[in-house]
């Protein structure tokens, strides 16, 4: 069932209620989903509001039966539950990111505009990743310039982590 896809998945909530910025860019998802599902044969859990369900369902579309799409989909404890059978979540510095780091998932926090020591949840299973760009943390909704603390943090970095402590 799609619901059995769901253990040992990787869980990725798509928006940040805070704007547009602190978003990771669906390309990057794109490219995680497919490295994360052929080199691993995991399955992707996408979360979000029904905000985010147009860009998730490109990505349902794009990426074939590996993702399971529950954005729009779930309450926030329908979301915590689905959460809680995922080996992992990758999310931007978010809501979500709270509730996974509380559920005590291992979780790989991608951050940009926004400074994880003010921010992140305090969590010994996180892993910050940021590109550390010149610009950032400039704490901006939306990005005035090209969005490169964000778009510069690679599918493969991100899936390096999860890899390396599978």
């Amino acid at each position: 069932s799609r619901i059995g896809g769901m253990d040992g998945g990787v869980g990725l909530p798509l928006g940040a209620r805070y704007g547009s910025a602190k978003c990771w860019p669906g390309v990057n998802i794109k490219d995680f989903i497919n490295l994360a599902s052929r080199r691993s044969g995991r399955s992707v859990i996408l979360f979000g509001t029904a905000d985010e369900s147009g860009l998730a369902a490109e990505l349902e579309k794009s990426s074939g039966n590996v993702v399971i799409n529950l954005a729009g989909k779930t309450s926030i404890g329908e979301m915590a539950a689905a959460m809680n059978r995922c080996d992992w979540i990758v999310a931007n510095d978010s809501g979500p990111l709270h509730v996974a780091a509380a559920l005590g998932k291992k979780c790989v926090a991608i951050f940009g505009p926004t400074d994880p020591e003010q921010t992140a949840p305090l969590s010994d299973q996180l892993r910050i990743v940021n590109d550390n760009a010149d610009c950032a943390p400039c704490f901006k909704r939306n990005c005035p310039k090209d969005h490169r603390c964000m778009e510069n943090i690679s599918a493969r970095k991100i899936f390096e982590i999860i890899e390396s402590e599978i």
